[in-house]
């Protein structure tokens, strides 16, 4: 699934009777949390990597990814990351 255009539109919220731009509801949502926010940013890494990622790159993005999760303040990233190059 491709999540790159998910900020360029508009979503109505029929109670106010008002119209929020995506990108601005993203960003309102993220400063909520930091560790929302952290885990958000290194899901988009992610997906950006499997979006664009190839065979001369590949190994170097994913190292970098690698350094990211393993560097994570949330422990449950770490994990997961840990369990995958246990394997």
């Amino acid at each position: 699934m491709d999540y790159s255009d998910i900020t360029d539109n508009y979503i109505k919220i029929p109670k106010f009777k008002t119209e929020v731009h995506k990108s601005a509801l993203l960003k309102y949502l993220l400063s909520i949390d930091e560790k929302l926010n952290e885990a958000y940013h290194l899901t988009e890494k992610y997906r950006e990597f499997n979006r664009t990622a190839d065979i001369q790159n590949c190994y170097e993005e994913m190292e970098d990814i690698i350094t990211l999760f393993t560097s994570s303040s949330l422990e449950q990233v770490r994990d997961i990351i840990e369990g995958e190059t246990n394997e």
